[in-house]
């Protein structure tokens, strides 16, 4: 049996696309660091700059730090100890009469952290 190729390659592009995500997007840029000009897809380089941007924006702290060029401290879910941070920050936050609204959500998301089963140590 004979492979139809215009068939095969029209039916490829009826697929739902993957979902772009923060991930493709900085490999992409890496990529495209270190590429000459004259290489760059627009249409890709556009994707990747409106993908991260979207994620600098979904982070109201850290896009303002970073606009600010204020150094930020990152927690990532799995850290053993980022709950315990957390709740420390909250209490803190709430003593010296930060938003309610802030310090609830910190507060939620240490609970849910705490159960976490891929709880490490950073590296």
């Amino acid at each position: 049996m004979t492979p139809d190729v215009v068939r095969d390659c029209a039916a490829a592009r009826e697929q739902p696309k993957p979902q772009y995500t923060i991930a493709d997007a900085i490999t992409d840029a890496q990529f495209y660091r270190q590429q000459p000009e004259y290489i760059v897809d627009l249409e890709k380089a556009k994707r990747v700059i409106d993908t991260l941007l979207s994620a600098l924006e979904a982070s109201p702290c850290y896009f303002k730090g970073a606009r600010l060029g204020i150094p930020t401290f990152t927690l990532l879910a799995y850290d053993r100890a980022g709950h315990s941070a957390m709740l420390d920050w909250a209490d803190a936050a709430e003593a010296h009469g930060c938003r309610a609204e802030k310090i609830n959500e910190a507060r939620a998301h240490a609970i849910e952290w705490a159960d976490r089963p891929d709880a490490r140590w950073p590296d």
